[in-house]
């Protein structure tokens, strides 16, 4: 299975760098109201994980994903969506839940208390509450929180860490994402939860320009350490930005 998984990824990369090649010399047959939003393009978002900084006011960003997981040779399906806009400067908002019909929705309001001059690179505080959704609980679980992002060589570094009080759970993120060009990004995710024990993922994934405003995502994740929800699992994401 990971050597299925390995021949996968190098396909899934080699057809979307070819791809990406390609769209430049396609520029003729797009329309010429595409080519003059060029140099409106978003940035690559992270794949699961939460942008280092909030966005722009009047920004939004939706991110609907689907996947498909394997623990002991029995499949699962399911599906998720993250919900990010800038409420003011500063001042962002952030809805999440990665697996609807299981996890609860987070609901996070994050605040950039240290940012460069450019708002390119800062840490930022957030607060939320996970609702408790298709969880079965009956409260909701209060969250402090800090998110960053860093850039090394241009390249934007985004991590986030999450700590509940109420059950001592501590869950951290670090997501790289690699601008090849204006219209592929690769994209390398490490996700951990710490409790009793500790739970931690590596994500490799890449996401494919498909207009000014909108990206299709293909990634692949595994476990790195014993304990695991999954064997191995397949995401495809579909990117909005406006």
């Amino acid at each position: 299975m990971k050597k299925i998984n390995v021949i996968l990824t190098l396909l899934v990369l080699l057809s979307g760098y070819s791809l990406a090649q390609m769209m430049p010399m396609m520029g003729g047959w797009m329309p010429k109201e595409m080519g003059s939003m060029e140099g409106q393009m978003h940035e690559f978002h992270p794949f699961l994980a939460h942008m280092g900084m909030p966005d722009d006011p009047g920004k939004v960003s939706l991110r609907i994903l689907g996947f498909q997981q394997r623990l002991a040779g029995i499949s699962q399906n399911g599906y998720g969506a993250h919900l990010e806009t800038g409420l003011w400067d500063r001042v962002g908002l952030h809805i999440r839940n990665d697996d609807i019909q299981r996890d609860g929705t987070e609901i996070m309001l994050q605040f950039a208390f240290l940012r460069s001059q450019d708002k390119e690179e800062g840490i930022a505080a957030i607060v939320e509450n996970e609702m408790p959704g298709a969880t079965g609980e009956t409260t909701a679980k209060f969250k402090v929180g800090l998110t960053a992002i860093k850039k090394f060589w241009g390249q934007p570094l985004h991590l986030a860490w999450h700590y509940g009080p109420s059950d001592k759970m501590s869950e951290f993120t670090a997501s790289q994402v690699i601008n090849v060009n204006e219209r592929l990004g690769l994209i390398i995710e490490y996700s951990g939860i710490s409790n009793a024990s500790t739970v931690a993922y590596l994500l490799e994934g890449l996401k494919i320009r498909l207009t000014p405003f909108m990206n299709l995502g293909i990634a692949f994740q595994s476990p790195v350490t014993a304990d695991k929800e999954f064997d191995t699992r397949t995401l495809l994401q579909i990117e909005t930005n406006i």
